[in-house]
């Protein structure tokens, strides 16, 4: 990030209000292994920022916990390559799914959904996610 950056809380938090408000359609949904874009907001330090006029980032809807709750990942065009970071294919296009940066958030903040992966592609994805977060080991208590 460059020095000159200033992030937009303020208006962010104007932003963030009006999807508080939104009412969403009966019959809105999502599923799981789909792409979105996504009011991801400004964030604190190192956090994946969104991008425009609703601080929007593509993510990958990794699980649904409930019809109002999903967990996603953020989507970037930079190609990177580490344990953090999984590559994935679009239209053609290599990008990055921040692994690192996994997400509880709100369905009011799905804006446009960008398309759906095939079954066996989420699935491969999703595997080398979970292979990815499990090497998390737990604090034994005392």
């Amino acid at each position: 990030m460059s020095p000159e950056y200033i992030k937009s809380f303020d208006v962010w938090n104007e932003k963030m209000k009006l999807l508080e408000k939104r009412i969403l359609p009966d019959d809105f949904f999502f599923l799981e292994g789909e792409i979105w874009w996504v009011a991801l907001g400004v964030n604190i330090g190192h956090e994946i920022d969104g991008k425009n006029d609703m601080f929007e980032r593509p993510v990958v809807v990794l699980k649904r916990i409930t019809d109002d709750l999903l967990w996603a990942i953020p989507i970037t065009s930079t190609i990177k390559s580490s344990v953090d970071f999984q590559l994935m294919k679009h239209s053609g296009k290599q990008q990055t799914i921040l692994v690192s940066q996994i997400k509880l958030i709100s369905n009011k903040r799905l804006l446009r959904l960008i398309f759906r992966m095939k079954q066996s592609e989420f699935s491969l994805i999703k595997e080398s996610i979970i292979d990815k977060v499990s090497c998390i080991k737990t604090i034994p208590s005392d």
